[in-house]
């Protein structure tokens, strides 16, 4: 489910990528300013899709999506961590355990993050905003980047071990 939504998402989103938001919805997850959010909407609205789709909608579809995606995303990675950490006594242990229900923390952080871009994408843009929806992000990439740095050590860690004793 997490790999068909990436694809699903990149599909969906990819008119977001342009000269001025070259991280595509990212630009509009991480403004961290109204000056900055305004610049990226203000892009969207002049954009389309190759349906002819103008961007700021293409963005709504591409959040809405999200959801679906958040589901999957935060189960994988909270299996993940949780079944890797099994595999260890002490501090890789508890880590992975706590990083599996960081998980989902990063979920909910990613829907307050979503519901603050819907916020600016309805033209409710403020600096409060654009910077709860920014945190709420740096946040939830930060948990996201953690959990897959421990599953990317510790599975050649489990895999090496269960060759070994085999």
């Amino acid at each position: 489910g997490t790999l068909v939504m990436m694809i699903v998402m990149a599909k969906t989103g990819a008119s977001l990528k342009t000269k001025d938001t070259p991280l595509g919805i990212i630009n509009l997850e991480l403004p961290f300013t109204k000056l900055k959010a305004d610049s990226v909407l203000n892009s969207w609205k002049i954009a389309t899709n190759t349906k002819g789709i103008v961007n700021t909608e293409v963005a709504k579809i591409n959040t809405q999506w999200d959801f679906l995606f958040i589901l999957f995303y935060s189960l994988f990675l909270f299996t993940a961590a949780t079944k890797l950490s099994a595999n260890f006594n002490g501090g890789f242990g508890n880590a992975g355990k706590n990083l599996g229900k960081a998980a989902f923390i990063a979920a909910a952080l990613d829907i307050a993050e979503n519901i603050g871009m819907f916020q600016m994408l309805d033209g409710n843009i403020t600096d409060g905003i654009a910077l709860f929806t920014s945190i709420c992000s740096a946040i939830k990439w930060l948990l996201i980047i953690a959990i897959v740095l421990f599953m990317l050590l510790t599975a050649p860690l489990v895999w090496y071990n269960n060759i070994r004793n085999n």
